[in-house]
């Protein structure tokens, strides 16, 4: 004897797998995320470490920039 097919019971089981999936992806939320509120305020170094770093890293981009520029002619 075969089952009949029932829309109702798939759109039950259709809700019920959708519902569960909801619950889970809402409790993993912010899972691996830190807050800034949470992080410990930064030192006067530290802000200038930081600032250092970037200027650093931003004079370097800029000498490739140049040696580019000047490589081919623009």
């Amino acid at each position: 004897m075969q089952a009949s097919w029932r829309p109702e019971t798939e759109i039950v089981v259709s809700v019920m797998v959708y519902r569960s999936t909801v619950r889970c992806s809402l409790a993993m939320d912010g899972v691996g995320r830190t807050s800034g509120s949470r992080a410990r305020p930064r030192t006067r170094e530290e802000e200038l470490e930081e600032r250092c770093r970037r200027l650093e890293a931003e004079v370097a981009y800029l000498k490739k920039l140049r040696a580019l520029a000047e490589g081919d002619g623009l």
